[in-house]
């Protein structure tokens, strides 16, 4: 699909570039009493609608609503699919989405990681 822009005068053949599709659900590959780190599958459609960077959502507990003001997001540098959540609380229950974005929008939220449990801290950790 092309979409034709008249420019100046002149005319410019632009691809149409399209939303990418949902991301495979994020897996937890590690974690420590303050981070965890996560890994995803890029979006199927992604050989054909480029993926610029990653949103994702960091819901606490296991009751919370995704639309909860407890929930935080971070954003990627660029389209690599993986990364290190940190900043986390110990012993806590967390669950998380990605979302991937490119120049025409944000793609569906993937479905949600299993829930994970941050580690404990020893009192050595605590001390520090």
């Amino acid at each position: 699909m092309f979409v034709l822009l008249r420019l100046s005068g002149l005319e410019a053949a632009d691809e149409a570039v399209e939303v990418p599709e949902a991301p495979g659900r994020p897996l937890t590959v590690g974690l420590t009493s303050r981070s965890v780190d996560l890994s995803w599958a890029p979006p199927f459609n992604s050989d054909s609608v480029p993926v610029n960077r990653y949103i994702i959502h960091i819901r606490p507990g296991e009751e919370t609503d995704w639309k909860d003001s407890s929930v935080s997001v971070v954003e990627t540098k660029n389209n690599e699919t993986h990364y290190k959540v940190t900043g986390l609380s110990p012993f806590t229950t967390y669950s998380f989405r990605v979302t991937a974005v490119n120049a025409r929008g944000k793609s569906k939220p993937s479905h949600e990681s299993f829930y994970v449990f941050t580690l404990r801290e020893s009192e050595f950790h605590r001390q520090i």
